[in-house]
């Protein structure tokens, strides 16, 4: 009896050192990989500090008036370069909330659908209705 307690109290000493090995061997590997991230991380913020400071100077207004000068030939603008009111394009018409849109094909804007409006055939006609979202 105390023959097989001894070689029972063995295997349970092997299988713990065993299995302590095998964690110790991946706190060493994600040990590792953590070292490695620190290190990817710290690099890429000196990286975005590099490049927040070229931005920084690349952006500075009397650089952009300088370049701005050398490479676009802008003028001030003349008098009759202004427009009128009145010259402006009217608005396409919008349907009323109460305005079903009947006869006038799908509600759309610039040719395109309106968020909302869905079209569908009511006695043969194509009809637009709103419809709310209460959720």
């Amino acid at each position: 009896m105390t023959r097989r307690l001894t070689i029972l109290a063995v295997l349970i000493v092997a299988a713990v050192s065993i299995g302590l090995y095998e964690i110790e061997a991946r706190v060493r590997e994600v040990s590792r990989d953590l070292a490695s991230l620190n290190a990817e991380l710290v690099r890429e913020q000196q990286a975005i500090r590099v490049l927040r400071a070229e931005w920084s100077y690349l952006s500075q207004p009397s650089r952009l008036q300088t370049l701005a000068k050398h490479y676009l030939p802008l003028q001030p603008l003349a008098a009759h370069q202004y427009g009128r009111l009145a010259e402006l394009p009217m608005r396409p018409p919008t349907l009323a909330d109460g305005d079903l849109g009947i006869g006038r094909g799908p509600v759309m804007r610039g040719g395109v659908p309106i968020p909302g409006w869905k079209p569908h055939r009511r006695a043969g006609v194509l009809v637009a209705t709103h419809e709310v979202d209460n959720g």
